[in-house]
């Protein structure tokens, strides 16, 4: 285990874990089944291997200094009924201290959770897998064991015993390095045997989630087998395969020396299941966002609802983000109106909003995508990373584009990859700065992509409808810090040759940046791609024409050199015109803008925002009031 400190000496326990118990019990006796179920599971993994009983736990001799125990619970995941986890629970503090804080939680060695799902929708054969209990089928050293002890009798009347893992639990703090290490020594200790087995471990595996997509049906059999042959040399078991292969299931199922998978039907109407929390319809082969689409209703509507449901929604690649991005718009100007009061009920206006948004939630349920990126094989890959932005949000999608081989010849598909959308901040930025955090927000995109994928790229095209942008990316003159910073990490990573301009009317980023509801993001750019890709020329030819005219445009510096002709003097005025605004005497902006929206409401020619009450309970007020200010800047 990854101790935080080698000569900890931790406190005893017994007592504490002893009350909690008697906690668990009173639990457990209002229902019968659940403490079935949960005796069940304990004595299971005493059966298993994974807990021992310890004789004499009370004898002083026999302390360790690292001796504890860990109080534990039963936890019921919604979406999976009649399946209970026990957890116990490592954050639980006596005398100031706890097992997770005297652990590391070591480095990350999870692969980022998008690289998975992208590899997994590469090709047309997809195969999905996790492994049973796999941090118990990972041993603690004999030393540290004495940490993991637990309470437990069947009966609330008989003695009470003391039962110890000898494998990693779920709990502890450092439980998921421990395992992903474990699992991927095996990898790289049977690599030669195992090639290409061990670099799926390594590079398709989400914890204990095996996801992974292949050219033709052969080569997944192929894989799954080897996989299942590796993982058993580290006493890691593979299981409940799920695939839209022909025959993969009936192959494992029937070999002996396999693993026994769970057999699901692809061809069930109903077949469906979760990966890393997209569903995917096996008969169909889709994925769509599950998580947080159901609409609960409350009788009082606060910020603290609000943020709660619209957290719900599980959306890891983008998939509906024109359509999450409206209610983090509607929070920002409730938190612009009337500050972080979790629990007060927002006004009226702002409650109709929210109700007109959630009650859209179930329709994401239809909002579907092909799982595999193309429909067959394909040649001549091609990435497209759009970006774009309003005075409100910031995004960016992005593509692939491909000739799909059909017969002699072939046809242009378009598959979305990802999308982000981004509210801007606070402090008011203008358009073009926001243009350009769209153009970064587009290459960090793009280099995400680039690391997921295991296929290679022919082109890659970055397109922003912002000719300022493209000016600061082709210039050579010392720029305003904000965005000298932001044009060095794009071209960091992007060069100014990969640059494009679009027309707003063909930018499918400009969906994300206006908020849409369910029923129109079905149909739109964001998912299909925009109809000016699908020409059947590779690789793609863009106009440069807007782009040649900005670069033939000399810049300001550049204008004052070699001047040939007489110059002339003139003669000007120095007085600085009086000021409307003292700026100075403000501390914030958003103060600035308040004062404004009152000033306004009582000029004649400005009556329609005149109102009895003195609070601002529309942030359109708001934002006309930064309209006049930008005006007066």
């Amino acid at each position: 285990m990854l101790w935080a400190n080698d000569d900890l000496d931790l406190p005893n326990n017994y007592y504490s874990a002893l009350v909690q118990l008697k906690s668990l019990e009173k639990r457990l006796s209002k229902d019968e089944e659940l403490r079935s179920k949960y005796s069940k599971n304990i004595n299971d993994d005493v059966e298993k291997g994974y807990v021992f009983r310890v004789e004499n736990p009370k004898d002083p001799s026999q302390r360790s200094k690292r001796e504890w125990y860990l109080p534990h619970h039963p936890v019921i995941n919604p979406n999976k009924p009649g399946k209970i986890r026990r957890v116990l629970n490592g954050a639980a503090k006596f005398h100031g201290t706890s097992l997770n804080r005297s652990l590391l939680t070591g480095p990350d060695l999870l692969q980022r959770l998008i690289h998975t799902l992208i590899r997994f929708r590469q090709h047309k054969y997809a195969v999905s897998a996790d492994i049973e209990g796999m941090f118990l089928q990972v041993g603690v050293p004999l030393a540290d064991q004495p940490c993991l002890r637990f309470l437990w009798r069947e009966d609330p009347s008989s003695e009470v015993m003391v039962y110890q893992y000898s494998r990693h639990i779920f709990g502890a703090k450092d439980s998921p390095t421990c395992a992903n290490f474990a699992l991927q020594k095996t990898a790289k200790d049977n690599i030669r045997k195992f090639p290409d087995a061990a670099q799926a471990v390594l590079d398709k595996f989400y914890s204990d989630d095996y996801l992974d997509s292949l050219e033709t049906p052969h080569e997944a059999l192929s894989r799954s087998k080897k996989l299942v042959e590796l993982l058993k040399l580290g006493r890691f078991k593979l299981t409940k395969f799920i695939s839209n292969t022909p025959h993969l299931m009936d192959e494992i199922e029937n070999n002996d020396q396999l693993c026994q998978p769970k057999v699901i039907l692809v061809s069930d109407e109903e077949a469906s299941s979760h990966v890393l929390g997209l569903k995917w319809d096996h008969r169909k082969d889709t994925l769509v966002v599950s998580r947080g689409t159901k609409c609960d209703e409350s009788n009082k509507v606060t910020q603290r609802v609000v943020l709660s449901l619209v957290a719900k929604v599980f959306d890891p690649i983008g998939l509906v983000a024109p359509f999450t991005v409206t209610a983090r718009l509607l929070l920002k100007d409730i938190w612009r109106l009337s500050g972080q009061n979790w629990d007060n009920t927002l006004p009226i206006e702002m409650m109709n909003r929210f109700k007109v948004w959630s009650s859209d939630l179930p329709k994401l349920c239809n909002l579907t995508i092909p799982r595999s990126f193309f429909s067959g094989a394909f040649d001549q890959l091609e990435l497209h990373v759009f970006g774009d932005s309003s005075q409100d949000v910031f995004s960016s999608v992005a593509f692939l584009r491909a000739r799909v081989k059909s017969g002699s010849s072939g046809r242009t598909e378009i598959a979305f990859v990802l999308g982000k959308a981004r509210v801007a901040p606070m402090k008011c930025l203008t358009v073009p700065k926001l243009e350009l955090q769209a153009a970064l927000l587009a290459t960090r995109l793009k280099v995400d992509i680039i690391k997921a994928l295991t296929i290679p790229l022919s082109r890659v095209f970055m397109w922003t409808d912002s000719t300022t942008v493209l000016q600061w990316l082709g210039s050579l003159d010392k720029q305003p810090i904000f965005v000298a910073n932001r044009v060095s990490e794009i071209l960091e990573s992007t060069t100014v040759d990969q640059w494009f301009h679009v027309p707003t009317a063909d930018n499918p980023a400009d969906a994300g940046t206006r908020g849409m509801s369910a029923e129109n993001l079905r149909t739109s750019s964001w998912l299909t791609g925009p109809s000016f890709l699908l020409t059947s020329h590779f690789p793609f030819q863009p106009s440069t024409s807007i782009k040649d005219s900005l670069q033939t445009k000399p810049s300001f510096h550049n204008s004052q050199k070699d001047v040939t002709e007489p110059q002339m003097a003139f003669a000007v005025n120095t007085m600085q015109p009086a000021k409307i605004f003292d700026f100075d005497r403000y501390s914030s902006f958003n103060k600035l803008v308040r004062i404004t929206a009152y000033l306004l409401r009582i000029l004649p020619k400005h009556a329609s925002y005149r109102t009895p009450d003195r609070n601002i309970c529309n942030p359109d007020d708001l934002r006309v009031a930064e309209a006049k200010l930008q005006f007066l800047m």
